[in-house]
């Protein structure tokens, strides 16, 4: 009995260092901030690419492969979505301008596809930022009600997921 235990106990240990490592790394992308070096060239290319987007369209910028950054209105949004308040946002100034962003991860990311695509019927677009390209942002998916195609993955994963609990 006494070895069930301990094993037990071995066992918690393990896992929980590797939760709190997962949540460390978790914690990291959404902390982390856009290097000084990128803010003013990136800013200035997002306000000028977002020049003529719809109110319907949410975009959002993948810096990591597991990082998305929405900017602006977006972002405010974004976080009203996610946390019900706009304070969560953080806040960049280019020539006096300020500019809200906010950085989410993977899961939050899926949850704001579901719930922008399904429950909102909002315009979801995802670029990548190149700056060596012109135009500098490149579109690697987008998704309205109508045309789940980009992120039918996102959306029937978590189909998935509920349906075997």
């Amino acid at each position: 009995m006494c070895e069930s235990i301990v094993e037990l106990l071995r066992y918690t240990k393990r896992n929980c260092a590797r939760v709190k490592n997962i949540m460390a790394d978790i914690e990291d992308i959404e902390s982390a901030d856009i290097p000084e070096i990128e803010k003013n060239s990136l800013l200035g290319a997002i306000a000028e690419f977002n020049n003529n987007k719809s109110d319907l369209c949410i975009r959002f910028y993948q810096r990591l492969e597991s990082a998305y950054t929405a900017y602006s209105s977006d972002a405010v949004c974004v976080a009203e979505i996610l946390y019900g308040s706009s304070s969560t946002c953080k806040t960049l100034t280019l020539f006096g301008v300020r500019e809200h962003y906010i950085t989410v991860n993977q899961n939050k990311f899926e949850k704001l596809v579901r719930d922008l695509l399904l429950s909102k019927r909002y315009i979801v677009e995802l670029y990548r930022d190149n700056p060596k390209c012109n135009p500098r942002f490149t579109l690697l998916g987008r998704g309205s009600p109508g045309n789940l195609d980009y992120f039918e993955d996102i959306i029937y994963r978590q189909a998935e997921f509920v349906d075997s609990g």
